[in-house]
């Protein structure tokens, strides 16, 4: 998905947001975190930002996911509960996109790594499904729209 004729208001930079993947390439899974797929993934060390939609979701919004470090169901208060500044975060179990393909192997061939915003889980889905592609601008999710309310759905309308 391109992005560099879009311009929403004054700004023209956006982009789809990143992961890295950490560990070995694909999916090391953790409930406890620290890892880039699961529940509480990595989101930031010193000024690496790992997953910019996890960061938004656990660290800027201050959301709780539906998995404690235990693994254990659902947790109080868990989901998306906070959306700051974003009107029209969708969270009913929906997956939005990141610019970054999900490692090749047998089971995964056409994937891209996704993070789910109704409870907080990172990891991949096949390209071909329908999520969300709302992109960002690369002041970073931390500056979240420069302290003015932001349409998601615009976004989503405008960028297909």
């Amino acid at each position: 998905m391109q992005f560099d004729a879009l311009t929403v208001g004054a700004f023209s930079d956006w982009r789809l947001p990143f992961i890295v993947d950490t560990g070995t390439p694909g999916c090391n899974f953790s409930y406890v975190g620290g890892t880039d797929c699961g529940y509480q993934v990595q989101t930031k060390t010193g000024d690496t930002v790992f997953s910019e939609l996890a960061h938004m979701f656990y660290l800027t919004l201050g959301n709780t996911p539906y998995y404690d470090a235990d693994g254990v169901d659902p947790q109080n208060g868990w989901g998306l509960t906070n959306t700051g500044p974003f009107r029209d975060l969708v969270s009913a179990n929906k997956i939005y996109w990141t610019s970054n393909e999900y490692p090749y192997d047998d089971t995964h061939q056409d994937d891209a790594w996704v993070f789910r915003i109704s409870d907080g889980f990172q990891g991949s889905n096949v390209k071909g499904d329908r999520a969300r592609r709302d992109a960002i601008e690369p002041f970073g999710i931390n500056e979240l729209a420069h302290g003015q309310p932001v349409e998601c759905s615009q976004l989503g309308r405008v960028l297909g």
